[in-house]
């Protein structure tokens, strides 16, 4: 608090918001520290119901088993917590949750009715890493870890949440360039959070990140942030659309631009593709995976829609057309 006491003016002077991100064990101790954040400055709260982990067996007593991550496990007790938090905090708490927990969705749901103003998804989980020359587990064991690789389920887990609450979703693990935090945005993110990264890289690397940003919206014609927000979450497809509204494909190739470098026959699981000179696609075996225009180099590739299912069923079994559904053979038939 008294860090953040002397730090407010100065962010204020510069538009910056101040976020107090803290942990506690009981309610008292909860509604302690955030009483001491709001009166030093923060413009914010992130409720850390993700670390520390209680280290197993090191506990001296229950409460101290109490924290961090406990509360993603024992969404009640998350939910008294923010209860009790909103009966003596006037600024917005937003809560970070674990990527360990379940049911984000209706958590985040519960959340939400309690007070929250938004969570954040998510914080770092335990990971594992084996250093193959000496056999040995990297930093001892399972430890806190992220990447560029974890990016994709957090975003998954953005856009659900979003979908279904009606407050701010932070989005966070996994981001490390400009285009993450569009890519977050799209999914429905109100803001993107950055730690890894900017540790590694230095704080200099959030003005790359920003003036990223700002390029990009400049090149697409975009004046705001809420331009985008959200965009993909209107061509996110459940499984019942997936069926009534997406056509099934196939690929073509644009001669003007292949070169004959038989990367596309390589990945074609379906034996749809021969090279002789240059790529050649049978419709009738091409079962619409999109893979060949995936890899090559040149984009000489594109896909279309087919006209119906059953032209994609035949090919998704033209190496053995006895395995076609009876219901794709007589209409074959007809």
């Amino acid at each position: 608090a008294k860090i953040i006491k002397e730090a407010a003016p100065y962010a204020k002077e510069n538009n910056c918001a101040i976020i107090g991100s803290y942990s506690a064990r009981f309610i008292e101790e909860w509604v302690e520290i955030a009483k001491l954040y709001e009166e030093a400055g923060c413009d914010a709260l992130e409720i850390n119901f993700c670390c520390p982990f209680p280290p197993e067996g090191l506990a001296k007593s229950e409460d101290d088993v109490r924290v961090g991550i406990y509360y993603t496990k024992h969404t009640d007790e998350a939910v008294k917590v923010i209860k009790r938090l909103k009966e003596f905090i006037r600024i917005p708490m937003f809560v970070k949750m674990s990527p360990d927990g379940s049911n984000f969705e209706q958590v985040a749901k519960m959340l939400e009715e309690a007070g929250a103003d938004g969570v954040t998804m998510f914080a770092n989980n335990k990971t594992l890493r084996i250093d193959i020359e000496t056999g040995k587990p990297i930093v001892y064991g399972p430890a806190p870890g992220t990447g560029p690789g974890l990016k994709a389920l957090s975003i998954r887990w953005v856009s659900e949440v979003s979908s279904k609450c009606n407050f701010a979703v932070m989005g966070n693990r996994g981001a490390s360039t400009w285009q993450d935090a569009i890519e977050f945005i799209m999914a429905g993110a109100s803001a993107v959070q950055y730690c890894t990264p900017v540790m590694i890289r230095g704080l200099a690397y959030v003005k790359e990140l920003l003036d990223g940003i700002e390029k990009y919206m400049e090149r697409r014609g975009y004046n705001s942030i809420s331009e985008f927000h959200g965009m993909a979450m209107k061509q996110i497809y459940s499984n019942t659309d997936l069926v009534e509204k997406v056509k099934a494909l196939y690929a073509e190739v644009d001669y003007s631009k292949c070169t004959g470098c038989k990367r596309c026959s390589q990945v074609c699981w379906y034996d749809a593709i021969k090279v002789v000179k240059k790529a050649i696609i049978k419709k009738e075996h091409c079962a619409g995976c999109s893979l060949c225009s995936q890899v090559c180099p040149v984009n000489a590739i594109n896909m279309h829609e087919r006209d119906n299912d059953l032209e994609h069923f035949q090919a998704m079994a033209s190496a053995h057309p006895e395995l076609l559904p009876e219901y794709f053979q007589n209409e074959a038939k007809e």
